[in-house]
């Protein structure tokens, strides 16, 4: 009989909604960025610097909906477990996609990479 070869397990990627959350937070800082270096620089008119700050301020406007979102998500989770109409393996679950969520959001901005 033949020993079994052991295969790593490839990590899964961010679910959409992260990916989603982790661009937009990147696309506000390279606009920021390039904001401040060009303000540095003197080469920015106040009406690029208007229109950037609006388009990062977009970004971020629409990062701060999703983590509104995920907020809610929290608290109806934590309605569930003080009504114990949730099991403790579905809590568990529901705790372990709320954790990978909060190092993703965590994690991306220093340019780091989420080890799954």
């Amino acid at each position: 009989m033949a020993a079994k070869k052991s295969v790593k397990k490839k990590p899964a990627d961010a679910a959409p909604e992260n990916r989603i959350l982790i661009q937009l937070s990147r696309r506000a800082k390279r606009e920021v960025d390039k904001l401040l270096k060009r303000s540095e620089a003197g080469t920015i008119t106040g009406a690029d610097l208007s229109s950037g700050l609006k388009e990062a301020g977009t970004s971020l406007k629409q990062m701060r909906d999703y983590i509104t979102a995920t907020l809610d998500e929290m608290s109806a989770l934590r309605k569930l477990a003080e009504s114990k109409s949730i099991t403790k393996k579905q809590l568990d679950t529901k705790l372990v996609a709320v954790r990978r969520l909060v190092k993703l959001m965590f994690n991306h901005g220093n340019g780091d990479h989420p080890h799954h």
